[in-house]
Formats: structure tokens, C-alpha cells, sequence
């Protein structure tokens, strides 16, 4: 036994149990940062990735950082590989991007690394990392459109990708002969095995300085800590039932939007959060169906994002949300073999944000507005590079512009600027510009701008959206969309207006709009021409004649909202004498009285 090492009868020392509960994250954390640094694509770099850890029992035991929509449910990708495989060792790695075996999308590869101590297995390292390409039919890996699986790419249900620590030859070469940047891909493939095999070696060291039997009680007992804050948290809400709904933009197959729905029950008696999804449309034959991962995920996020955030973010705790899914439903269970190829987005950013709202209905203090949707100012491009001998590329650009998706108002706070969309919630990082512009040949004319009166209005108001421009240099470039939040735009809660929506334009040489783009396609930028993408607001949160104008000033002082939507929103009459440009409370005062008097205009 070693020095640390406790009695099956007694609790971990507390000094003991929280230095595990940090070295544990520090490892996931490491993890992430040794993908992204070698690493070769601009997606992953933006950190379109997550890291986490799981247990034997697939119960997850540390997300750290990561985006939501991955790491929630991410062990769900881990857990079929015992069902499949007899003969897991020491220095397999295994891939998993199945929508059918608990991963997210097949765009998001989870790298699946297990830890053994002697011949036990004790935990599962899992990366998941998002490709610029997996080889299907067009040059992107977002298809909304997209019918069912045979038109994604490659599917990798659980495959083991190395054995003795060295790649399957096989493998690799199957991946290389269907992408379409193969050596970009290999770049990436080794940068998420290697980032797993640094957390297997940080875990082994963990166990043989604390031993075995110390780090499975602390995993248990952290579990039992999880779902003994978990219990604590939900008392501390309101019993009863809530409904909340939302309604994503017109596609083709479903030409006046698609509404979804949740249900969410409180229970005081059992401990539980109970989450009724099946009043939701049946799948469609197209992309925009989530997976079961990213149905529960989605869900989670907006719940937990108006928690307590101290709560530990494991298993035990999440346990205490219950779902009821309907199989073969837009948010449900897919049924092989429907298209999930933008889980992670559209139909989850939408579920995301219905939770945040729906959580404001039960508790003002809690929850908030809707948050932004995926959009224009993230397309992912693709073309020949002149500056090298032709090369093909396919990339996503992620860059400050795009994360300029504007949160959601909540009570006491307006809502973030780089909130981005509900998969990310202000945890994608963003592409450096300089070294896009270096690997591709595009220029970002326009990389992080504000848009004024982007934001929904409200006591607090939402985030604003911001504006990207790119444009070609001397070849033809394709641009994939794959956005929404158009038609419908990020709502307003409890008096608080809409965001603007996203748009997006083709500009001209001299940046003249010529062409508005739907939100979803795939569309040809010539040389000398640009994407121009405007990106929504966030909801506005309460009245917005109950705004601090002080605050309005400064908004306008900032350039977000212009002098004449603080007055005829906000009710603020502004003295615009340039040494003083400050509020006219007077004016203020009479004008607030009479408009309160009118309804508010959802701009």
C-alpha cells in the first residue's frame, strides 16, 4: 500500500480529494493543449476539440475545458468500444465518429486511448477533434441537406486505429485515400493520439504516486459528491412542470421552420430534473436530426449554464437529469440510416438556448434569452492554393469575427460578445488571421467588427453580433453555409426583444453586395470578390424602457447601438454636445412615461 493510500472504510483525506479532483482537470487541459499546438488544420486550432476522462464504467470523471456539445455526453462514445472489442490492451487507441455509436457527428472524431494499470483497465482518455474534411461528396463536413449517412464521408463506428502504440497501416491509409487533404488530416491524426497518450502517461503516474485503490475511491467519492451537489442545486428550484419552444429557419423539406420543444419537470421527492423531448417532429431525411449524445448535450448545456458553476461537472451530477426520447425524432434517437452531419449545431444550438429560456421562466435569476445561431461568418472553404503549386485545401474559418455571436441578456448582466453559438457558449477560441492567411489564399478584410443595433434590446441587453469579411485572392473559392437564425433570430425573454439575424452577402471588388446568400449552400467566390457575414444578437432580457441610461449612453459611446434606437427602444434622449454627450434625464423621464404607454417594436 502506498503512502497515500486509504482504508476501503475510510473517506479520502479532503487535502487528498481535492488535489485529485485538480490533477485530473490538469490533465485533460494538458491534453487539449498539446493537440492544439501540433495540430495542422485552422479548426482545431480554433479549438473546435474537447478532452475528457472516463472511467471503466464509462462514467465521466473530468471535462475541464472543452465545448459543451462534445464533452456532456462524451463518454457515450467510449462505451460501446467493451461491447465490440474482447481483447483491449495496453497501447490501442480506438475512432469513433458514428452518430449511431454515442458520438456527436461524424465530423467530430473522438480518439479513444484506455489506461491500464497491470492488466486493469481503470480509465478512457477520450479527444474528440473536429475535421476540415471527411471525404464526403462536397467539400465541407456540415450538410444540412445531407439525406442520410452514404452522403457524409467516412464513418468510423469504433475502429481500433492503433495497436502497441503504432498506427494500423490499414487504417491510416484508408483515412489518406478519402480525404481530400490527407496529409492535413494525418497532421491531426497524430496530434489527437499523441495529445492521448500524454494524458495516459499523466494518469499512469497518477496511480502509481496514489495507487490504485486510492484513485478509484476518489473517482467514486467524487461521483457521490456530484450527485450530492446536484440534489442540493435542484432543491433549490421551484417544483413543477415548464414547456418552452423554438423555431429554427425554413429549409427546403420543411419550408415554415421546424419548432422543437422541451418539457422540463422539477422534482423535489426524487432529486431529479426530468426532461420530456417527444412532443418533436420525427426525423427528417437531411443532416439537421441530432444524435442521441447531442440531443442529451444540448439539453444539458443550457440547464447547467444557468446553475450554480461550481457544480462538478461529472457523471454523478448529470445523472440527475433524466431524459425521455422518442426514437427516429429531430431530437431524439436517430434511426440508421437518417443524416446527422450538423448535430452539433442548428437543431442543438436551438435546444440549447430553448433551455436557457426555459430555465428563465422558473426562475428569472437563473435563466436568460436565446443565444446565437450558427451563421455565415464560420464557412468552411475549399479551392487551390497558386502561391503552392495548385494544393488543394479545405479549412474552417474560425476566426474573432465568428465568435461574435451575441449571448444570451440574463438578469444583471448583458449578454457576452463572443458567445458564439449554443454548442460553443464562449468556449471556442478563434483562428489567428495572420496564419490563415498564410496557409490559405484568402484575405480577412474585416476579421472582428461590431454591428450596431446587432443586439436584442432589454433591461440587459443581449450580446451584439459582429461582421467578417473574406475575400479570394486570384483563384475561384468555394464557400460552404450552413447557418440559421435568419427568419427566426435569437428571441428576447420576459419583455426583451430579438437580435438581429444572420445574414450573408457576395461583395464585389469594390464591396458592393451583389448577391445575399441563403443560410444554407455551397457557393463560388470568385477572385477579388468576398463573403461578407453579419452575425445575429443575442436576446435582449427584460424591458428595455427599464435600462439603466447610463448604460445606453455608453452603448452608444461604443458605437453598438445608434442615437436613435436609444431613443425610440430605450427611451433615452441623448445631449450630443460633444463635450458632454451625456443623458438628458429630463427629456428621458417624459419620453419613457409616454412610450410605456405603446408596445415595444421586436427589431
Amino acid at each position: 500500500m502506498t503512502q497515500t493510500e486509504n482504508t476501503a472504510n475510510q473517506k479520502l483525506d479532503p487535502i487528498v480529494f481535492a488535489t485529485l479532483a485538480n490533477r485530473f482537470d490538469a490533465v485533460v487541459s494538458e491534453a487539449m493543449q498539446v493537440c492544439i499546438q501540433s495540430s495542422r488544420s485552422a479548426v482545431v486550432q480554433s479549438r473546435d476539440l474537447s478532452a475528457s476522462i472516463c472511467d471503466s464504467n464509462s462514467r465521466l470523471v473530468s471535462i475541464a475545458q472543452g465545448l459543451p456539445i462534445h464533452v456532456l455526453t462524451s463518454n457515450m462514445a467510449a462505451a460501446p468500444i467493451a461491447d465490440l472489442f474482447d481483447d483491449i490492451k495496453p497501447g490501442d487507441c480506438f475512432l469513433n465518429n458514428s452518430p449511431f455509436h454515442g458520438s456527436g457527428h461524424h465530423a467530430d472524431f473522438t480518439f479513444c486511448t484506455p489506461v491500464f494499470h497491470g492488466d486493469r483497465l481503470i480509465f478512457w482518455v477520450l479527444l474528440r477533434a473536429h475535421q476540415a474534411d471527411t471525404g464526403a461528396p462536397i467539400p465541407t463536413v456540415y450538410l444540412p441537406l445531407a439525406k442520410d449517412v452514404y452522403e457524409e464521408g467516412l464513418h468510423w463506428p469504433c475502429v481500433r486505429v492503433q495497436r502497441n502504440y503504432k498506427d494500423l497501416p490499414d487504417m491510416v491509409r484508408m483515412g489518406m485515400a478519402n480525404i481530400r487533404v490527407p496529409e492535413q488530416w494525418y497532421g491531426d491524426f497524430v496530434a489527437a493520439v499523441g495529445s492521448t497518450r500524454v494524458a495516459e502517461k499523466r494518469l499512469a503516474a497518477m496511480i502509481d504516486k496514489y495507487g490504485a485503490a486510492t484513485i478509484e475511491q476518489f473517482v467514486d467519492e467524487w461521483m457521490d459528491y456530484g450527485d450530492r451537489r446536484m440534489l442540493e442545486e435542484i432543491r433549490t428550484l421551484p417544483e413543477g412542470t415548464w414547456k418552452n419552444e423554438t423555431t429554427m429557419d425554413p429549409l427546403p423539406f420543411a419550408p415554415e421552420g421546424i419548432t422543437v420543444r422541451i418539457e422540463l419537470t422539477i422534482d423535489h421527492d426524487e432529486g431529479v430534473l426530468l426532461v420530456d423531448l417527444t412532443d418533436n417532429p420525427d426525423q427528417f431525411e437531411a443532416g439537421i436530426n441530432l444524435t442521441e449524445a447531442t440531443t442529451k448535450a444540448s439539453v444539458l448545456e443550457g440547464i447547467f449554464w444557468c446553475l450554480d458553476p461550481t457544480l462538478p461537472h461529472n457523471s454523478g451530477a448529470f445523472e440527475r437529469v433524466k431524459f425521455t426520447l422518442n426514437e427516429s425524432s429531430v431530437a431524439g434517437i436517430p434511426t440508421f440510416p437518417v443524416g446527422t452531419s450538423v448535430a452539433t449545431t442548428f437543431t442543438a444550438d436551438r435546444m440549447a438556448s430553448c433551455a436557457i429560456a426555459l430555465m428563465a421562466k422558473i426562475d428569472s435569476a437563473k435563466g436568460g434569452a436565446e443565444g446565437g445561431y450558427v451563421n455565415w461568418g464560420e464557412p468552411v472553404l475549399s479551392g487551390k492554393d497558386s502561391r503552392y503549386n495548385d494544393a488543394p485545401y479545405v479549412d474552417q474559418a474560425v476566426t474573432a469575427g465568428a465568435l461574435a455571436g451575441g449571448g444570451p441578456g440574463v438578469k444583471g448582466y448583458d449578454g457576452w460578445v463572443t458567445w458564439m453559438i449554443g454548442a460553443c457558449m464562449g468556449n471556442a477560441w478563434t483562428t489567428s488571421v495572420e496564419l490563415w492567411e498564410k496557409g490559405h489564399p484568402h484575405l480577412f478584410e474585416c476579421g472582428a467588427q461590431i454591428v450596431a443595433d446587432s443586439a436584442g434590446a432589454g433591461e440587459f441587453n443581449g450580446g451584439p453580433g459582429g461582421r467578417v469579411v473574406i475575400r479570394a485572392r486570384d483563384k475561384s473559392t468555394a464557400v460552404a453555409g450552413f447557418g440559421d437564425g435568419k427568419v427566426f433570430p435569437p428571441k428576447g425573454v420576459l419583455g426583451g426583444t430579438s437580435g438581429a439575424g444572420n445574414r450573408g452577402y457576395i461583395l464585389d471588388s469594390v464591396s458592393e453586395r451583389i448577391q445575399e446568400l441563403p443560410m444554407v449552400g455551397i457557393f463560388q467566390i470568385h477572385p477579388g470578390q468576398a463573403l461578407e457575414a453579419l452575425i445575429a444578437g443575442g436576446g435582449g432580457f427584460g424591458q428595455p424602457l427599464n435600462r439603466d441610461p447610463e448604460r445606453v449612453r455608453q452603448d452608444v459611446r461604443k458605437g453598438w447601438v445608434t442615437v436613435e434606437k436609444a431613443r425610440d427602444t430605450y427611451g433615452v434622449v441623448l445631449d450630443l454636445t460633444p463635450e458632454l454627450f451625456a443623458v438628458d434625464y429630463d427629456k428621458t423621464s417624459r419620453l419613457r412615461k409616454r412610450m410605456k404607454h405603446l408596445p415595444v417594436s421586436d427589431n
